[in-house]
């Protein structure tokens, strides 16, 4: 394989022009962020593209590596070329999927401060053992360049470029890595001391003109008022232009002077990490996957990271109170997920294929897995004690979201495992409109408040097999509004209801709003009316209202 990666036929500035049409971004024009007096790989010959991977476990630096990789924080303008074996792509990917997947899981605890992310990450990863993240994020730059650093840097360059091949199959996952990669960008800028920073700046380009003396001098006091925690006279202070530093001007942290900020160094780490993110999104499909059409073997390793990663990451679901489940379970639930719902609060027990489809649903429809624990606890231990509950039960919910054997997330589950699945005697799972009794199925439909005409209709689709299309209809006759396709699953169920409950709900609102409204106009006319028609010439000034 001679090389991993090569460029695509378009360049920098065009694919920037394409994605700030895209993505409305600004126009800031970054492709000048890459290191002084390197060779862009849009110059670079095939044969210049011939370093043996191997050569990094020497115990000295290579000279020539020593010119590419001088900082232990990258931009990832270039893609890496040589050889590297498949076992050590694939080990490198999935090393820094677990990187990123940390700082997912860290981000979405809300009880962890962000300036507290870095400790609980490098804890993290210690348990993980990998080793050199945790001195890739604890670095402070530059100060050494030994061939285990140059070795370490240049994992860090593969790891990144081998995900992003991975993961630019679809617009969920890209954003996922572009996101969680900028976060870990941050992390590390944040522990760079001064000349760190001051080498990156520099190597990658950042080239802002500092505050003279005079300077500082005049806007002195703004600065203050601004930075009260720094030094004006000792903090080097740079001179960027607004659009760079787009966060600091929103939050209102920063003093604006004539298009111009003036950032201390300190707070670069905002510049510089919004510049890795936009020139990340413009890199993104400069390249194509050359070593994936002249290479079959690492189609698999890249599609098994895609396939993992699309698996565990779930849409923003607004959490749901547990309180309002008994609400939902009577307005939005399906007729499978009503059922299961009310036998959990009559028998206060699930076997275990309920317990599966019941907990799943109730996961995609955005009960956190803390409170999932806390609801089935609640129930459960009305027949058992705490321990039996713990060692019997909790393993269900913990593999529900990931937390225990393959750690994969349920995304979905459809209507189809659903009406396979075996239901016994004492069970609650399954479909209804297929496991039920006539007599038992018309009975909890008329508790859903449909017609006898409409019963008879589900029935007949039900005796059919046709049972996607009898919850579909059920569907229909239950919030009068018909579909244009059949019911996918219950969570489809679910939120196409409550986008129909959301918004009669604001339709009553609105007309309560419009009668109140026309109340409040009513009144004042009669008031009117009544001043027009009064003797006026009677009344005492005291019976005013002034």
């Amino acid at each position: 394989m001679n090389s991993i990666l090569e460029e695509r036929d378009i360049s920098v500035n065009e694919k920037m022009e394409t994605d700030q049409v895209n993505n409305n971004e600004s126009n800031a024009d970054y492709s000048n962020i890459y290191p002084k007096d390197s060779k862009t790989f849009k110059n670079m010959s095939l044969n210049e593209m011939t370093m043996n991977l191997s050569k990094f476990e020497d115990n000295e630096a290579d000279a020539d590596l020593l010119k590419i990789y001088t900082h232990d924080l990258q931009m990832y303008k270039d893609p890496p070329t040589g050889q590297i074996s498949l076992e050590k792509f694939e080990k490198l990917g999935a090393q820094r999927l677990e990187v990123l997947r940390i700082i997912d899981r860290l981000s979405k605890q809300v009880e962890i401060k962000y300036e507290d992310m870095k400790e609980c990450l490098l804890s993290g990863l210690k348990q993980k053992g990998l080793e050199y993240y945790v001195r890739l994020i604890k670095s402070p730059g530059s100060d050494t360049n030994s061939a285990a650093d140059i070795e370490m840097r240049r994992r860090d360059h593969i790891s990144h470029f081998i995900l992003r091949l991975a993961l630019c199959r679809n617009q969920k996952t890209l954003d996922w890595f572009i996101n969680l990669e900028q976060r870990l960008f941050w992390i590390r800028f944040a522990s760079l001391n001064d000349p760190g920073i001051e080498n990156f700046l520099a190597l990658y380009n950042f080239d802002y003109p500092t505050l003279s003396e005079e300077q500082k001098n005049e806007h002195r006091e703004n600065l203050i008022a601004v930075h009260d925690n720094i030094d004006v006279d000792k903090t080097v202070i740079y001179k960027v232009p607004y659009l760079r530093a787009r966060k600091l001007v929103k939050d209102r942290k920063i003093f604006l002077h004539r298009g111009f900020v003036f950032v201390p160094r300190t707070e670069m780490i905002h510049v510089t990490t919004q510049a890795f993110k936009e020139f990340l999104k413009a890199q993104i499909n400069v390249i194509s996957i050359k070593a994936i059409r002249n290479e079959s073997r690492l189609e698999p390793i890249l599609k098994n990271l895609f396939t993992f990663t699309d698996t565990v990451i779930l849409p923003e679901i607004t959490s749901i109170p547990l309180d309002s489940l008994d609400e939902l379970a009577e307005k939005s639930y399906p007729l499978c997920m009503k059922i299961m719902h009310e036998a959990l609060r009559k028998v206060h027990h699930l076997k275990n294929g309920a317990r599966l489809q019941y907990g799943v649903f109730l996961k995609l429809i955005g009960i956190s897995y803390d409170c999932q624990v806390d609801f089935f606890k609640e129930e459960f231990l009305k027949t058992m004690d705490i321990c039996t509950f713990e060692n019997s039960y909790l393993y269900y919910i913990q593999h529900i979201y990931g937390k225990v054997g393959r750690r994969i997330e349920y995304k979905t589950f459809s209507c189809k495992p659903i009406i396979e699945s075996k239901v016994g005697f004492g069970e609650y799972h399954g479909c209804p409109y297929k496991n039920m009794t006539e007599e038992t199925l018309r009975s909890n439909l008329k508790k859903l408040g449909i017609e006898e005409e409409g019963i008879e209709e589900i029935e007949d689709l039900a005796k059919d097999q046709r049972y996607r299309e009898a919850c579909t209809k059920c569907f229909h006759l239950r919030y009068q509004t018909p579909l244009n396709e059949l019911i996918e699953s219950p969570s489809t169920f679910f939120f196409k209801s409550q986008n129909i409950v959301l918004r009669e709900r604001r339709l009553k609102e609105k007309k309560e709003k419009e009668r109140l409204e026309k109340e409040k106009i009513d009144k004042e006319k009669a008031f009117l009316a009544t001043l027009e028609n009064a003797d006026i010439s009677n009344l005492e000034l005291s019976n005013w209202e002034l």
